[in-house]
C-alpha cells in the first residue's frame, strides 16, 4: 500500500506530541505526518504520567485514522508494534503498555484525539541505557527491547519503518480480541484494576468489544473500562 508519509526529525524538543500538533494547525488537512526526536524534554505518559527520555529510545508522534472502533485504536497500536517487533517478543499489559520478553516496561502509547484522526505519541526504550533504572513509577519496571545501541539513522530508519507498518497492517474489529490476548502477559491470571477510588479485582479473560476489560469474580463477569492494572 505504502502511503505517503511525511517526515520531520529534530535532535531535541518538549514533546514531539506538541511539535505534531503545530505542523497540523499549519495544513488544511490532515496528513500521514511523522515527527521524530533524539530527546524530548516534557514527554508525556498516559494521564498525568510523564515519559522520561533516556539514552538509545525513540520519541515519535503520528497522525493516524481511529480504529473503526475508536477505543480499540491504542490497543490495535499495541498489536502492531508487537508484530512489528516480533522477534524481541513483546507483550501488552492493559489498556496500553508495552513489555518486553522479561516483563519490564519497554513503551507507552498516547492517543489524543485531532478533528476525525488520532495524534499517537509513542515511546520506546529500544536499546540499552544506564538511566533505565527502578523507579515506583513504573509498575512492571522498567526495560528495553534491543541488546543494541541506536544510532540517529537506525532511529529514523525505524520509526519511519513501524509508522509505515502501522498504515500497512490495520486490524480488523472480527480479528481485533483474539490477536490481543495471544500477546497479553496477564491473560487469564488474577489482577487489580484501581482507578481513583474504585478497586476492581478478578481474573482477567479478556477484553470486550470497546476494549474494556473483562473480570471474572465468582461466576460474574464484570467490565472495567479505565484504570491501572497490577497482577495480584
Amino acid at each position: 500500500m505504502n502511503e505517503k508519509i511525511e517526515h520531520h526529525h529534530l535532535e531535541i524538543c518538549e514533546s514531539t506530541q506538541i511539535t505534531l500538533k503545530e505542523i497540523l494547525a499549519s495544513k488544511d488537512e490532515v496528513e500521514n505526518i511523522l515527527i521524530t526526536s533524539e530527546k524530548q524534554t516534557l514527554g508525556r505518559g498516559r494521564g498525568t504520567n510523564k515519559w522520561e527520555s533516556t539514552p538509545n529510545s525513540i520519541a515519535m508522534s503520528f497522525s493516524l485514522r481511529p480504529h473503526p472502533v475508536i477505543t480499540l485504536t491504542s490497543l490495535e497500536l499495541g498489536v502492531l508494534i508487537c508484530r512489528y517487533f516480533q522477534s524481541a517478543q513483546l507483550k501488552l499489559k492493559w489498556p496500553n503498555d508495552i513489555l518486553n520478553s522479561k516483563g519490564l516496561k519497554s513503551a507507552g502509547i498516547l492517543c489524543q484525539t485531532y478533528k476525525d484522526h488520532i495524534l499517537v505519541g509513542l515511546g520506546l526504550n529500544y536499546g540499552t541505557s544506564d538511566e533505565i533504572k527502578p523507579s515506583k513509577e513504573y509498575k512492571f519496571g522498567r526495560g528495553y527491547i534491543h541488546e543494541d545501541s541506536l544510532t540517529k539513522e537506525k532511529l529514523i530508519k525505524t520509526s519511519k519503518e513501524l509508522y509505515q507498518f502501522i498504515l500497512d497492517n490495520r486490524i480488523s474489529t472480527n480479528d481485533f480480541s483474539k490477536e490481543w490476548s495471544s500477546y497479553c502477559i496477564h491473560q487469564n491470571k488474577s489482577v487489580t484494576i484501581i482507578d481513583d477510588q474504585r478497586k476492581d479485582q478478578g481474573l482477567f479473560i479478556g477484553i470486550g468489544k470497546n476494549g474494556e476489560a473483562l473480570l471474572e469474580k465468582e461466576g460474574a463477569i464484570k467490565s472495567v473500562y479505565t484504570g491501572s492494572l497490577y497482577l495480584d
